[in-house]
């Protein structure tokens, strides 16, 4: 039986008739953040993050990697420091959080540690820089990024992409990279002031799957991805759409075109041929591309984007 994709899916978001999809699909629920969004509400009873205040013997090496990590970073001195082993069962994280202090107990800068004693994050509060001359453009920005990045050790690879804010200052964006493929999302992000100085970093890495024993290569990925077009568009939408890029990535399985398997755990990463998709004539009124997620090693459907 044929019957229209699901309300959640492409079909319910855009009301395209002729979108279609093999199975019987109708009864479905729909709305809702994906699992794991950060729009998706609070659950009753849901425990938040705990913290547990660290001091002695047990704060001393968050200490010491947060006073080394402070030179790189060109914090403030710090007068104090505090020390708490934050555990986010929820997130799935784990992680010290160092607070420096002034000597009247204010707070100037926070460093947060993962188990692995990595600075995963990082801001220097204030909202204000060291008030030095301004980097005199992108290239300058960019020395900058590298230099600080180079300087916490083990830092991203690559050349940095540059943004710079109304205000002056600069945003350096690294995507992290596994055997050379690329993992969106994932990466090192440092914001500077002005001036050079820091102002606020993060580094974001969730885990990854096992990569799949066989890889598809692009023709196989491809036929799977035209297959998949074929059941879902027909007629004159189908000779609408225009693969523009075919690329590997690690994603998060995400419900955009199906309903996941029961127990598939979308904070893990999965190796997939990611394809861009364009549309032109009367299909980009109301579809201006997908994004479609296709398992690296079978080519089954993993989710994707929409972009109307």
């Amino acid at each position: 039986m044929r019957t229209t994709l699901r309300p959640r899916g492409i079909a319910g978001l855009l009301g395209i008739g002729s979108l279609t999809v093999v199975g019987a699909m109708s009864g479905l629920a729909t709305g809702g953040a994906r699992p794991g969004s950060a729009a998706e509400p609070l659950v009753l009873g849901q425990v938040g993050p705990v913290a547990t205040r660290l001091s002695g013997a047990a704060a001393a090496p968050a200490v010491a990697r947060a006073a080394q990590a402070a030179i790189v970073l060109g914090l403030r001195p710090a007068a104090n420091r505090t020390v708490a082993a934050v555990v986010d069962r929820a997130a799935g994280v784990s992680y010290q959080e160092v607070m420096d202090l002034d000597t009247s107990g204010r707070m100037l800068a926070m460093q947060r540690f993962d188990p692995a004693g990595r600075l995963i994050g990082a801001i220097r509060f204030g909202w204000t820089g060291d008030g030095g001359q301004a980097l005199a453009d992108a290239a300058a920005a960019r020395v900058r990024a590298d230099k600080v990045v180079a300087g916490l050790g083990a830092g991203p690879s690559g050349t940095p992409r540059l943004v710079r804010s109304a205000s002056g200052g600069w945003t350096a964006s690294w995507t992290r990279t596994v055997a050379g493929i690329p993992v969106p999302g994932d990466g090192v992000r440092l914001q500077l002031w002005a001036d050079g100085s820091f102002h606020g970093l993060t580094r974001s890495e969730r885990a990854l799957a096992a990569a799949p024993p066989v890889t598809l290569d692009r023709t196989g990925s491809r036929r799977f991805l035209d297959a998949q077009l074929d059941r879902w568009f027909s007629g004159p939408s189908r000779s609408q759409l225009v693969v523009t890029a075919v690329e590997l990535a690690w994603v998060a399985p995400n419900d955009t075109f199906a309903p996941l398997p029961p127990g598939t755990d979308t904070s893990v990463l999965r190796l997939a041929w990611v394809a861009k998709v364009a549309t032109t004539g009367a299909l980009a009124d109301k579809i201006r591309a997908l994004e479609v997620y296709l398992d690296a090693g079978d080519g089954s459907l993993l989710g994707g984007d929409v972009l109307r």
